[in-house]
């Protein structure tokens, strides 16, 4: 993988140090982002925001942005640059973020890295969404956090969970308000659980209310998750 993840860290190069570096570059001078998430190594982000702040106007930003992708690795794309209110966070304004995770049933290079191959019989789509209800709500979603987290607590809002049949095999679509370290990948990896039998619906039902995360399965691959939209109330784009 190009990078370790967004968040700056020793010893490894990161989606943050690399935009800094970049951003600090064209506006010569120092600039710090702050993303709408962190995500892990191997993740991936179709949709991501970051906040920086810019003591001095920056005018028309398109020439900003042509010369950032211009110096940027391959797979990092600025789209845009937009003022917002001055009291706008990347991570904390934001009301809603879904990721989705692909899976395909058939070898396929062009997949490679970015969809978990499933070599089993196909999974059992109408049984998982029947299950799909059980994560709906503000619930404590401790049993699908990693360990030693910094959260202050476990609780989430999901609004939508759905399997959805694709060409290529099945994709898992989950919004909510916020997403705990490792979550979606914990779920994932428990469906894949239930979806080999290994668990039941009882089972799955049970783990919720139990708060342990051994109780669940193991996380799914990174790779083939994804960070899909961020969605923000329109005051943020308010500034005047």
């Amino acid at each position: 993988m190009a990078f370790h993840g967004w968040q700056i860290q020793p010893n490894s190069t990161s989606v943050q140090q690399t935009l800094n570096q970049a951003l600090s570059t064209v506006l010569r001078r120092e600039a710090y982002t702050v993303a709408a998430g962190r995500t892990d190594t191997g993740v991936h982000a179709l949709q991501m925001f970051a906040h920086f702040d810019s003591s001095v106007p920056l005018g028309n930003t398109e020439p900003i942005v042509r010369s950032l992708n211009g110096i940027l690795y391959p797979n990092i794309s600025v789209k845009r640059i937009f003022r917002v209110c001055d009291n706008a966070h990347a991570r904390f304004s934001a009301y809603l973020r879904e990721y989705q995770y692909d899976i395909h049933y058939r070898h396929n290079p062009f997949l490679y890295h970015r969809s978990l191959l499933w070599l089993r019989k196909p999974l059992p789509v109408e049984e998982m969404n029947e299950l799909c209800s059980n994560l709906i709500g503000e619930k404590d979603f401790s049993c699908f956090e990693k360990t030693g987290g910094s959260n202050a607590h476990s609780i989430c809002n999901v609004s939508h969970a759905q399997w959805i049949e694709t060409d290529e095999g099945v994709r898992f679509v989950i919004r909510a308000n916020r997403f705990l370290r490792n979550m979606v990948r914990a779920i994932v990896g428990t469906f894949l659980e239930f979806g080999s039998r290994r668990i039941s619906a009882s089972d799955f039902r049970a783990l919720l209310e139990s708060k342990d995360r051994k109780m669940a399965g193991a996380s799914a691959p990174p790779y083939a998750l994804y960070l899909t939209k961020v969605c923000y109330p329109d005051s943020v784009f308010s500034y005047d």
